[in-house]
C-alpha cells in the first residue's frame, strides 16, 4: 500500500478478480455422483412402497419346487435389455430392484448381463457389483441348465421367443421370467397378422405359463408398467404339436377365405347373367351396387401451363378456366366441374426455402384472408426477397414473424407454429403441414394442403423420418424434406353446411348422377390392416406396360361353365412387371453368413445351436425354404418363409449330439425365389412353393458345408458319407 499526495491509501488489484477454484464435475467425483444419489433414492423407495417384498414373495413361490428337485441351493440370474441406467431413470430403477433381489440367498448364483448400448462407465459399474458381462450378442439363445431368473422388463417379443426356443426340450421348467406378459404379446402377434410359425414358442408359452401380477407399480412410472412374474408348472408341448396347431389354424383360415371369395364371384356372375337376359325385355333396371368403381377424378379447373414460364408474383393473375374440359382435346371430361363465381386466382407458394448455414430467413405476416380456390386460409408475408402468399396455420395472425431454415442441427428442436424446418430437425410428436414427399418435389406431391389437415412426426428409423398421415398410413421420407410447423387453418371447413345444391353450383361444383355411392354400408364395414410404412426416396418410377390377353370363359374356371350358354370372351389384364432374368438376379442378391462353411469339433454330447443370417438386398419379396441332407441330426428353424425387401432373417440350426464318427458330407441348402410384385406375400410360404409361378423359376441355391474336426483339429477321413437328398418333401 502507498500513500498519495492527498493522504489517501492507494490499493492495486493484481490480475483482476480473484480466481475461483475449479470444481470437479459430477462424473469426476465418484462419491457425490448423481446416479449414486438416485440409486439410493430408488432403493429406499422400493423398500418402503412394498414393491420389493411383493416381487420377492412371488419369486419364492415360483422357485419353491425348482431348487430342491435339482439339489441346487441358489438360482442364476440373466438380465437382457436393461438399458442405459446411467442416463435413464427407468433403467436405473430396474437395476436397483435387480440388485435387491440378488442380495437374497435364493439368487446368489452366477449373474450374467448384456445390452449392446452399455457404455464403458456402465460396464465398469456392473463389473464392480459382481456382474459377468456377456461378450457377444447371443440373441437370447442361452440354455438354462439350472433354475434361472431371466430379468427382461420391456424387451422385444422376438427375444422372449428365442429364450423359449433355446429351452424348449427339458430345461424349460428351470425358467422364471420377470418381464412382459406372454398373453399380451401373443395377442399382439395375432392382431398384427404376424407369422404364427415365427412366434410359435411364445404362443405356446402363453397357454402354459402361470402369471403372478405385481402391485404398487404406479409410483415408479413406466419402469414396471404391465410387468409380471411367469413360470411353468406343466409339460411343454413339442415342436410337432405346435407346428400342427399352427398349420391347422392357417389351413382353416385359408379354406374359409377361399369359400367366401368363391361365393362372392358366383353371386356377381349370377347377377350379371340375369341382367343380360332381362335387360332386352325392359324388365330390370341396372342396380347401382354392381356398377364399376369410377376412375381417378381429374378436376380440370384451371389451365396452369402459363405459370411455368413466368416469374412469381403476389398480385392476382388471370387464369383460363377449363370447366372440366381437357385442355388438349377440348372434350368434356369431368361432368361435376363448371360454372360458378369467378374468383381472383392468387399464386400460393407451398414450399419455403431458407439458408442452410444455421441462420434464419424471417418474414412478417401482413394479412390473413379467405381464398376462393384454397380450402385453408392464406396469408400474405413479406421479407427481403419480396412478398408472397402462403397457407396460413391455425393460430397465425397479422403481425407475426415466421422463420425458415433448411439447416439440420445435431440436436432436435421444438419449433414455433408457422416456422418452416426440415422434418429431420423437429422432435417426434411435432404437428406439421405442407410436407414435401421428397426434396424438390412438385406442388402436387406436397402432403397436407387442405383445410384443417396435418401430419405428425413419429420417429426416426434408418436415417429416415416416419410421418403419420391423416388417413393413419405411415411414410418413411428423407430428413431433408421441408415442412411447416402447425395445423392448417379453417379447421371447421368440413362442418360447414352447404344449405342446398345451388350453393355448390356457385362454387363451381355440379350435381352428380347419384348412381355411385361410396361406402354406403351395403356390403358391411370393411376393416383392413394398415400397410407398413412406405419408403419414399424420390419421384415414382414409370408405370409398367400392360399386356392384354383374351381368354375363353370356359378356360378360366369350371364354376362359370354352367352359366355360359354361348361362347363369351373376357379380357384379362395383368401387368408384366419384371422379366425372369431380373427376378433371378434378385434371388442371387440374397447374402448369407456364414457363406460357405461351418466348422464343428466332433464328437460332442450336447446340442449345438448355430445362427445363420440371411439378408435380402433386392426390392422384391424372397420366398425361401431351408433344407439339410440329414434332417434326423440337423434341425433348422424356420424352414419356410419370406424375406422382405431390405430386411433379413435369422435361422437357428440345431445339431443333435454325435457319438461316433461324424458324416463327412453334411450340408445345409437355402433355396431362394424372388416373387413378382403383383404376387402377395400373405400366402402361406409352403403353399407358395406349389404355385406354377414358383415352379417355373429355377430356385437359387446357397449351400453351406458342415466340416467336422477331431480333437486334434484335423479332418476326419472320408470313411462315412451321408447321402444327399434335396428333394422336396412337400
Amino acid at each position: 500500500m502507498e500513500v498519495d499526495e492527498n493522504g489517501f491509501i492507494e490499493r492495486r488489484i493484481i490480475n483482476g478478480m480473484k480466481k475461483r477454484k475449479k470444481r470437479k464435475s459430477i462424473a469426476e467425483d465418484d462419491e457425490n455422483c448423481y446416479w449414486r444419489v438416485q440409486y439410493e433414492r430408488y432403493k429406499n423407495k422400493l423398500l418402503h412402497t412394498g414393491l420389493f417384498e411383493n416381487v420377492l414373495s412371488s419369486l419364492i413361490i415360483a422357485m419353491h419346487d425348482k431348487l430342491p428337485q435339482l439339489s441346487v441351493s441358489s438360482a442364476d440370474v440373466v438380465c437382457y435389455g436393461l438399458g442405459a441406467f446411467y442416463e435413464c431413470k427407468d433403467a436405473l430403477c430396474q437395476l436397483v430392484l435387480l440388485e435387491l433381489l440378488c442380495e437374497n440367498a435364493m439368487f446368489s448364483g452366477k449373474k450374467w448381463i448384456f445390452d449392446p448400448i452399455f457404455s464403458d462407465v456402465e460396464k465398469n459399474i456392473l463389473v464392480s457389483k459382481g456382474w459377468t458381462l456377456i461378450a457377444e450378442n447371443e440373441r437370447g439363445l442361452r440354455l438354462a441348465s439350472v433354475p434361472t431368473l431371466f430379468y427382461m422388463p420391456h424387451c422385444e417379443r422376438e427375444l422372449y421367443n428365442n429364450v423359449l426356443y433355446a429351452n424348449r426340450h427339458s430345461t424349460f421348467l428351470n425358467l422364471v421370467f420377470f418381464g412382459n406378459s406372454f398373453k399380451v404379446m401373443s395377442d399382439s402377434v395375432v392382431e398384427e397378422n404376424e407369422n404364427l410359425t415365427t412366434f410359435r414358442y411364445l404362443l405356446n408359452a402363453s397357454q402354459l405359463a402361470k402369471e403372478l401380477p405385481l402391485s404398487n407399480t404406479s409410483s415408479f412410472g413406466e419402469a414396471f408398467y404391465a410387468t409380471c412374474i411367469q413360470y411353468f408348472v406343466s409339460a411343454y408341448l413339442s415342436i410337432s404339436q405346435t407346428q400342427i396347431f399352427c398349420d391347422a389354424v392357417m389351413i382353416a383360415t385359408f379354406l374359409v377365405r377361399s369359400l367366401w371369395q368363391v361365393s362372392l364371384r358366383c353371386m356377381h356372375a349370377l347377377s350379371s347373367k340375369t341382367q343380360e337376359v332381362l335387360r332386352p325385355s325392359s324388365l330390370i333396371i341396372t342396380n347401382r351396387r354392381f356398377l364399376p368403381k369410377p376412375g381417378p377424378n381429374i378436376q380440370y379447373k384451371f389451365d396452369l401451363t402459363p405459370l411455368k414460364c413466368m416469374p412469381y408474383t403476389h398480385k392476382p393473375i388471370k387464369i383460363r378456366r377449363l370447366g372440366g374440359r381437357n385442355p388438349e382435346t377440348g372434350k368434356k371430361v369431368n361432368q361435376r366441374v363448371g360454372g360458378g363465381y369467378k374468383f381472383d386466382w392468387l399464386w400460393i407458394s407451398f414450399r419455403r426455402i431458407g439458408p442452410t448455414d444455421g441462420t434464419f430467413y424471417e418474414e412478417k405476416v401482413i394479412e390473413v384472408r379467405r381464398d376462393g380456390i384454397q380450402t385453408a386460409f392464406i396469408a400474405l408475408v413479406a421479407g427481403t426477397r419480396g412478398r408472397r402468399w402462403i397457407l396460413a396455420t391455425e393460430n397465425m395472425k397479422a403481425g407475426d414473424v415466421i422463420k425458415t431454415s433448411c439447416h439440420l442441427p445435431r440436436i432436435l428442436i421444438k419449433a414455433e407454429e408457422g416456422d418452416s424446418w426440415p422434418v429431420g430437425a423437429l422432435v417426434p410428436g411435432t404437428v406439421v403441414n405442407s410436407v414435401e414427399l421428397y426434396p424438390g418435389c412438385p406442388d402436387e406431391r406436397i402432403l397436407a394442403k387442405n383445410a384443417g389437415t396435418s401430419v405428425i412426426i413419429q420417429k426416426r428409423v434408418d436415417n429416415r423420418v416416419v410421418i403419420l398421415l391423416p388417413n393413419k398410413h405411415e411414410l418413411r421420407i428423407l430428413p431433408e424434406c421441408m415442412a411447416t410447423v402447425g395445423r392448417l387453418s379453417n379447421v371447421n371447413r368440413n362442418k360447414e353446411h352447404w344449405g342446398s345444391m345451388n350453393m355448390k353450383r356457385r362454387m363451381g361444383i355440379r350435381q352428380g348422377s347419384g348412381l355411385w355411392h361410396r361406402k354406403d354400408g351395403y356390403c358391411g364395414r370393411k376393416i383392413h390392416p394398415l400397410p407398413p410404412a412406405k419408403i419414399v426416396d424420390g419421384p415414382p418410377g414409370p408405370v409398367p406396360e400392360n399386356y392384354s390377353v383374351s381368354l375363353n370363359k370356359r378356360h378360366m374356371n369350371a364354376l362359370f361353365v354352367s352359366f355360359c350358354s354361348c361362347s363369351v370372351r373376357h379380357t384379362v389384364r395383368f401387368g408384366m412387371h419384371l422379366k425372369k432374368e431380373k427376378l433371378k438376379r434378385a434371388a442371387q442378391s440374397v447374402e448369407i453368413n456364414p457363406k460357405e462353411e461351418i466348422i464343428l469339433q466332433a464328437p460332442y454330447d450336447n446340442i449345438k445351436i448355430i445362427e445363420i443370417n440371411a439378408f435380402n438386398h433386392s426390392d422384391f419379396h424372397i420366398l425361401y425354404k431351408f433344407r439339410t441332407n440329414r434332417p434326423d441330426g440337423i434341425q433348422i428353424s424356420p424352414v419356410y418363409g419370406y424375406i422382405k425387401p431390405g430386411d433379413g432373417e435369422i435361422f437357428a440350426v440345431e445339431f443333435l449330439p454325435i457319438t461316433g464318427i461324424p458324416p463327412f458330407t453334411d450340408r445345409c441348402t437355402l433355396h431362394c425365389v424372388a416373387l413378382p410384385k403383383n404376387y402377395s406375400a400373405s400366402t402361406r410360404p409352403r403353399d407358395m412353393w406349389k404355385k406354377p409361378v414358383v415352379k417355373v423359376m429355377a430356385a437359387e441355391r446357397k449351400v453351406i458345408r458342415i466340416t467336422y474336426l477331431n480333437e486334434a483339429g484335423h479332418l476326419y477321413p472320408k470313411s462315412v458319407e451321408a447321402v444327399y437328398d434335396d428333394r422336396d418333401d412337400d
